[in-house]
């Protein structure tokens, strides 16, 4: 077996001083504290990389702080982290949540009895910005169940949405080796799970590992499980789905580009067939409404609706689109 005692933890800053001070307590106070702590803060104009230095300073932990010139983004600020990274095992950190005392050591033991594993996730609760649990987690918001954890096809579970949330990963350097930089319109957390799951190499933690703070200054946040919010996010979608369907294009466009050295003959098929959805799905307001809601229907029948996209939420939102021209 490894030796799992030495991980790094890669956190990135910016205006972070109202929260630091409780996240990297959290993670000192780990049951197996880390070997390394990495900030880079992108251009913070607050005190909390001075707050971060006197907490580190007075900790055993070695540490190393970067302040970019420029703002360079969150996901290639992570990227950039991460590459400062000594140890095999990289936690990523964001500024404003707190640790389960017990998160690395249950990610770590995780690495340590699946050798092939490269990057791992958990869930995690929802809470405000006073750290108050919201009653839903963050599986909850994003549509992860536990069925998830018995298929494990995280290749097919992705290609209709996001599941992995950067603040509850760890992966194995070796992840991040060939990559130089995240894509536009990708996280961080995005493109490494795309990696990891063409490889077969994720592992899935049902553990709420982490507080997940919701606050108005996050750069990504969850949806809440009230109905009037729910509405409003929905809704919002209606007047902004061809945009959403160029981006699906684009996104797919650059997976099939970035992974074509290591996508399987049956991944590629599969990417082919989903970009051809939204291909087609990118035409449908040059349709008729009646070309245009067969063209859904036909989807809906061939299940593309639920292996591309959000089932019959999409079909809905789709053809009451068409039919009122939202957009």
């Amino acid at each position: 077996m490894q030796d799992i005692s030495n991980y790094s933890v890669a956190l990135c800053m910016y205006n972070g001083e109202k929260y630091i001070q409780d996240q990297l307590n959290s993670i000192l106070n780990q049951t197996i504290p880390p070997s390394e702590i990495i900030i880079c803060d992108d251009g913070s104009t607050d005190k909390g990389i001075n707050i971060a230095r006197k907490l580190l300073e007075g900790s055993k932990v070695k540490y190393k702080i970067i302040t970019n010139a420029v703002n360079i983004g969150v996901a290639n600020n992570f990227l950039k982290a991460i590459k400062q990274c000594s140890y095999e095992y990289i936690f990523t950190a964001d500024q404003d949540d707190l640790w389960r005392e017990d998160k690395a050591s249950i990610a770590l033991k995780a690495f340590e009895a699946n050798p092939s594993v490269l990057l791992f996730f958990s869930n995690g609760d929802l809470v405000d910005a006073e750290n108050h649990y919201l009653g839903r987690t963050i599986w909850d918001s994003i549509g992860i169940s536990k069925d998830f954890l018995i298929g494990c096809k995280w290749f097919d579970y992705m290609l209709p949405k996001h599941i992995v949330t950067g603040a509850t990963l760890a992966i194995k350097k070796e992840l991040v080796n060939d990559i130089d930089s995240i894509p536009e319109g990708f996280l961080h957390d995005d493109w490494l799970a795309w990696k990891a799951a063409i490889l077969g190499a994720i592992y899935a933690s049902p553990e709420r590992l982490i507080r997940y703070r919701q606050h108005v200054s996050n750069v990504v946040g969850m949806k809440t499980n009230y109905l009037t919010e729910k509405m409003r996010h929905w809704l919002g979608y209606l007047g902004n789905m061809q945009k959403v369907r160029e981006k699906r294009v684009e996104r797919f466009t650059t997976l099939g580009e970035g992974f074509n050295d290591i996508l399987s003959y049956e991944q590629k098929r599969k990417f082919d067939s989903c970009l051809q959805f939204w291909n087609e799905a990118s035409l449908l307001n040059s349709m008729s409404k009646l070309k245009a809601v067969r063209w859904i229907i036909k989807n809906q029948r061939k299940g593309n609706y639920n292996l591309y996209y959000n089932g019959s939420k999409g079909v809905i939102r789709d053809i009451i689109e068409i039919l009122f021209k939202v957009n």
